[in-house]
């Protein structure tokens, strides 16, 4: 107090400091107890929960049988052809009603049952097994024991196509094998499968210095071939001396693309030296009457006389025969030169082959490399422009001859890759073929590859492909110098999609969705076929 008295301070209690006396015990517990007792409440809740894999384990099992990829690839195309139905869109040809309007009948596979046992006895020379059914769903394994029975048919088959049916690098050894134990074949195909680097090594090695092999194709591989698989096989081509066409599809690599034109370069100049010289004998044999052959006869007569053994009798017959298949081959490639420089001095009537061509008469300058009887050839239905006449023509007389096949009913299969250049002349080119497809009935397989169809040209085709008139069973387009939109690519897949009729489709594409959608709609096509097959086969049986 001011008097300096004891005095006592009296104070009102304060509200906050009431309401904390009169709290809960758990206000005033600390931030850790409290997280303690949530976690405890929290946990005594969830007794009663019963966690994931009880929850999985008490369900009833599914009882759902398993289908394989044909089954899913059957019913999907049984709800396509349903879909179709009720929007009005007809069948593909080749079908019960094409059957009833009088049709002819798709082409029927030969089954390998009866197949294999005719090749391995070596019936057929020239084999062609591209998209075969039968032989593309086998397991690698089963594949693998077909090439061998195909091999075993020794040096029978000159020509093998093993396109699209599915061979890895699993197949490759017995690929090696085949090629190493065939000195007369000369052509191998193997498009359109799953190689890659150690396959393609593998087979590159067994076509080192073969005696006959003049042309192979790799292209169009599910994956890209490798540039170390490139190299290998541009050393198999400079090792063999014959092989003057090695095709691994688009080189993007300007080192390997220059020595892969190099080694073509060289070994066609190889072969057109070995074909000069073996005139140049001719003649001089043919000068002296026959007297050298006469002497060489008369030689090896008294040898064998006396019991000295002959070159020719201590030869191999294995070696005659690659003699023979070497002679043979130098023969249909020097007539091939000789053909290609007799077309730089021929006078070409364009007019009048487009004439022929629109009035399915039988042609003249289409004429597949090495042909032997011309006037079947031309009567045929085979138009290729391989050869040096196409290379001389304008483009307006290439044009002029195009438009003519709109009202061509005889020619089936057409061959013009590697045959324009430039992209705005490849895009004119395609359209007029676009406008070709819209109208021709008989057209089946069209090749335009490696030629600079850019993205006009793409589209252009696309419609065609897309029209209900387009009979095309196959078409390629890969490899164009020109690159093309992803936009035309996808306008290409759903052309492409609404055909039902196409089957083999190249066309290099950026767009993984047009890719995927091109890949389905060939393998609903490809099924729809076979389905229809086994139907005909069936109600074949039953008659």
């Amino acid at each position: 107090s001011p008097s300096g008295g004891e005095s006592t301070l009296r104070t009102a209690p304060h509200p906050s400091l009431s309401h904390l006396a009169q709290a809960s015990p758990a206000a005033t517990m600390s931030i850790k107890a409290r997280m303690a007792a949530y976690q405890a409440s929290l946990a005594e809740d969830s007794k009663d929960v019963p966690t994931s894999a009880e929850v999985i384990a008490s369900k009833p099992p599914v009882d759902a049988p398993r289908t394989t990829l044909r089954e899913r690839q059957a019913a999907y195309a049984e709800s396509t052809a349903a879909i179709n139905a009720e929007r009005g869109v007809d069948p593909p040809p080749g079908g019960k009603s094409a059957a009833k309007q009088g049709s002819e009948p798709a082409a029927v596979e030969e089954p390998l049952e009866t197949l294999l046992p005719r090749l391995e006895a070596g019936e057929v020379n020239a084999v062609d097994l591209t998209f075969h059914g039968e032989l593309t769903r086998l397991s690698q394994a089963a594949k693998s024991e077909a090439i061998g029975r195909l091999a075993r048919a020794g040096e029978a088959i000159e020509t093998l196509k093993l396109n699209s049916i599915g061979l890895d690098n699993s197949n490759a050894d017995a690929l090696a094998h085949l090629i190493r134990g065939n000195a007369r074949l000369w052509a191998l195909q193997l498009e359109g499968n799953a190689l890659t680097e150690p396959g393609i090594v593998t087979i590159a090695a067994a076509m080192d210095a073969h005696p006959s092999l003049t042309e192979v194709s790799f292209a169009s591989q599910k994956a890209t071939i490798s540039t170390p698989a490139v190299s290998r096989l541009i050393d198999a081509m400079e090792a063999t001396p014959n092989l003057i066409s090695c095709n691994v599809g688009s080189l993007r690599d300007d080192t390997m693309r220059r020595r892969h034109q190099a080694a073509c370069m060289a070994n066609t100049d190889k072969m057109r030296q070995r074909r000069n010289a073996q005139r140049k004998a001719e003649g001089t044999a043919a000068s002296d009457g026959g007297a050298t052959r006469r002497r060489s006869l008369t030689v090896g007569t008294t040898q064998a006389t006396t019991g000295a053994p002959t070159s020719a009798a201590a030869a191999p017959a294995r070696g005659r025969a690659v003699s023979e298949s070497v002679s043979k081959r130098m023969e249909q490639v020097g007539g091939s030169i000789t053909r290609v420089l007799g077309d730089a001095m021929r006078t070409v009537d364009w007019q009048a082959e487009a004439a022929r061509i629109g009035a399915s008469e039988p042609f003249e300058y289409g004429l597949p490399p090495d042909t032997v009887d011309k006037a079947a050839a031309a009567s045929g239905g085979v138009y290729t422009a391989a050869n040096g006449l196409w290379a001389r023509a304008s483009l307006e007389e290439r044009l002029g001859v195009v438009r003519a096949f709109r009202t061509n009913r005889r020619i089936h299969t057409v061959l013009m890759p590697n045959l324009v250049p430039s992209g705005t002349d490849s895009d004119t080119f395609a359209a007029a073929w676009a406008s070709v497809l819209e109208g021709n009935a008989s057209l089946t397989k069209l090749n335009l590859e490696s030629n600079a169809i850019q993205t006009d040209g793409i589209l252009a085709l696309a419609r065609a492909v897309g029209s209900p008139s387009c009979k095309l069973a196959e078409l390629r387009l890969a490899n164009q110098r020109s690159t093309h939109t992803q936009a035309a690519e996808e306008a290409m897949a759903e052309a492409v999609a609404s055909n039902r009729n196409l089957r083999t489709m190249t066309l290099n594409t950026r767009s993984t969705r047009a890719r995927e959608q091109i890949e389905k709609a060939l393998q609903a096509n490809m099924e729809t076929m076979r389905r229809q097959r086994v139907e005909g086969g069936a109600g074949g049986a039953e008659a």
